[in-house]
């Protein structure tokens, strides 16, 4: 009967587990490096602890976790500077500087952020002639001029400068509202 072996049941189940294990496995390693963010030693990082503990305890390799934990600590490949556009709560013009190692993701992260805070990517270049960069050599942003909002405006523009300072990459946040 085709089909039917014996050697294709335990083929197909041992693929199931495997798929399985392997969500759960990946799963476990992210858990391992966002806890080993906070500080790479499980002495003193009690959520590094646990996660290292559970993955053990589920039957994670040694040497992955070890890769996890290292995988933190070890300086970025190839960084690129990411600078995004864009336009706050009345028309405040913003201007978002990342460096990042994957420029999709991190524009992603950005644009949600912006989105869910009462403001919307611009095009390139439509809000950088706003902007004139430091004569010292530093990416500091200093508008030409600045714009005035309401206070509702500016406790929107607050919170949208709040989430874009807490993404990972985000190095800074210049904008134009008068304070």
């Amino acid at each position: 009967m085709a089909g039917h072996s014996r050697w294709a049941q335990i083929k197909h189940k041992k693929n199931t587990n495997d798929q399985k294990r392997g969500r759960l496995f990946s799963k476990l390693l992210q858990s391992i490096r966002t806890a080993a963010n906070e500080g790479e030693n499980s002495g003193s990082n009690v959520k590094l602890r646990a996660a290292v503990t559970r993955a053990k305890k589920e039957g994670v390799p040694q040497e992955n976790i070890l890769r996890a934990t290292q995988r933190v600590t070890e300086p970025p490949k190839s960084s690129s500077q990411l600078v995004v556009e864009a336009y706050g709560p009345e028309g405040v013009a913003i201007m978002i500087i990342a460096n990042t190692e994957n420029q999709n993701k991190t524009f992603q992260e950005i644009k949600r952020a912006v989105g869910t805070n009462s403001g919307k990517i611009a095009e390139a270049g439509s809000v950088s002639w706003i902007f004139q960069k430091s004569p010292h050599g530093t990416d500091e942003q200093t508008p030409k001029f600045l714009r005035e909002i309401s206070e509702d405006g500016l406790k929107k523009l607050t919170a949208l400068t709040c989430a874009l300072r807490l993404q990972k990459n985000v190095q800074s946040v210049f904008h134009n509202a008068k304070q």
